[in-house]
């Protein structure tokens, strides 16, 4: 937070007011986009400054309630801090960009979890198709499991396999916390 605010100082002390532009905010679930504010009616403007909301890093409002800043990862280590004067105050705009990027975020798990299915798919088909062609194949079927007193076994103790075996190691190993 201190490099945000010490970045926000510098800008916003940065230069006369005067010549700062008046520009409206919009804030989607992809863009932050400033349009100057005295554009012609009708008028298609170039907006003064644009950044979509994923590359956004950090986000606050200054030591001045009246301002908010936000740095922005370009990539290749590079990184770009956008500082605004709000009126009346900052905590609106805040607000928003806060939305927007957990917005923002909710999309990337979506996606990751839809990438993560259908690669699960993919991967139950392949298993299935290596059992099959391993069951097919001319040395044999696959080994049975060596269970206690089941087929394919000889008496030995179970084997136990997966997230299953993870809980009971530690189930059974004794507290080093002792409650009095």
């Amino acid at each position: 937070m201190d490099v945000l605010n010490e970045a926000i100082g510098i800008l916003t002390t940065r230069g006369d007011q005067d010549a700062w532009i008046p520009a409206m905010l919009s804030v989607s679930d992809s863009f932050m986009t400033a349009h100057p504010i005295q554009a012609e009616a009708g008028a298609e403007e170039e907006p003064l400054w644009q950044c979509p909301v994923r590359l956004v890093t950090f986000i606050g409002v200054g030591r001045d309630p009246h301002t908010f800043g936000l740095i922005a990862d370009l990539g290749h280590q590079s990184f770009q801090c956008a500082a605004f004067w709000c009126q009346p105050h900052a905590g609106g705009l805040s607000e928003a960009v806060q939305a927007a990027c957990m917005v923002q975020y909710q999309k990337c798990l979506v996606a990751s979890a839809a990438r993560g299915k259908a690669w699960g798919a993919q991967a139950r088909a392949r298993l299935r198709l290596k059992r099959t062609s391993s069951v097919d194949s001319p040395g044999g079927p696959l080994p049975l499991p060596l269970l206690k007193g089941g087929i394919g076994g000889t008496g030995t103790a179970p084997r136990k396999r997966g997230v299953f075996s993870f809980l009971d190691a530690f189930r059974l190993k004794p507290s080093l916390l002792h409650m009095s």
